[in-house]
């Protein structure tokens, strides 16, 4: 139960952090800069939690795992920006969520996890409400569908990779804890060497139409929106050091549902009636999983 409690933590004040995200792109501020406040937050809020509970050890194994980390955080951050400029939180909510029915699937066969009715229930919910949300977005961006799929897909991918990973390092023995704040550091030293590159890489930015707004508001909107994720990982991460990690994941990863009531709420985002259901089959499916 304690897991699980960490867990709801972590995924609500990882939603508050997503949804600076999409503030930013409503005041349109700059990608790269929004990611250097957040990761000099992030870092900073990881290293004073590891200093004060753990010893730092430096290995291979922590080197190879918080770069790839480290790179995924990064990407996964920048993809999941670009897809919430292209289409509403409501349609990319479902669909990044696929990235929990991939770990599952992955920790039941790789690591022999077992799940009951119930949860097998739950998944199916979720590819439900996955499908709802495909058919609507195929209908509406039929354009430019090809370039959409490709920017959610990365951004899904890279979703995996940090999710997942946090998964096998601890399967590992690694510290989740160690690995965060490494892969943190990395992070922040790859979007510092894009922020002062001279040239320009269209990949790391947002196609706005007007003048962005100033940089210094971006950046501390970007370190607010950091400490609210950071934490939110750090949760995850204990977590998964005391639960399933079939069970986790899921709680964490409805993160995108409470993002979706708070773009809802805050920001007035519309939702249609497929949204509405979508967000209904979501909500059940991680209620089964989880078992309440």
């Amino acid at each position: 139960m304690e897991a699980i409690l960490i867990a709801i933590l972590s995924s609500l004040s990882f939603s508050i952090g997503a949804l600076f995200f999409k503030i930013n792109i409503l005041k349109k501020g700059g990608n790269k800069l929004y990611q250097l406040g957040l990761f000099l937050s992030s870092t900073i809020i990881l290293w004073c939690f590891t200093l004060y509970n753990i010893k730092p050890t430096f290995h291979v194994e922590y080197f190879f795992s918080s770069l790839v980390i480290g790179i995924s955080l990064l990407f996964s951050n920048i993809f999941f920006m670009k897809s919430l400029y292209l289409i509403p939180v409501g349609i990319l909510t479902p669909l990044v969520n696929l990235n929990v029915v991939i770990i599952i699937i992955f920790s039941i066969f790789y690591y022999g996890e077992n799940l009951g009715f119930l949860e097998y229930i739950g998944i199916l919910f979720l590819l439900l409400g996955l499908l709802v949300f495909n058919g609507q977005l195929r209908r509406n961006h039929a354009n430019n569908w090809i370039s959409l799929v490709v920017i959610i897909s990365s951004a899904i991918f890279f979703m995996i990779v940090r999710n997942g990973g946090l998964k096998i390092t601890f399967e590992n023995g690694l510290s989740n804890i160690l690995v965060l704040t490494y892969s943190h550091t990395l992070a922040l030293v790859l979007i510092t060497i894009i922020v002062f590159y001279q040239g320009k890489i269209s990949i790391f930015e947002l196609p706005y139409k007007n003048t962005k707004e100033n940089s210094a508001i971006t950046i501390k909107r970007g370190l607010l929106g950091g400490s609210f994720s950071s934490i939110g990982l750090l949760l995850y991460g204990l977590a998964l050091e005391r639960g399933n990690a079939s069970i986790i994941l899921p709680i964490f990863s409805s993160y995108v549902i409470i993002l979706l009531a708070l773009s809802t709420f805050f920001l007035h985002e519309r939702m249609s009636i497929s949204n509405y259901l979508s967000f209904v089959f979501l909500f059940v499916g991680t209620g089964f999983i989880i078992g309440f």
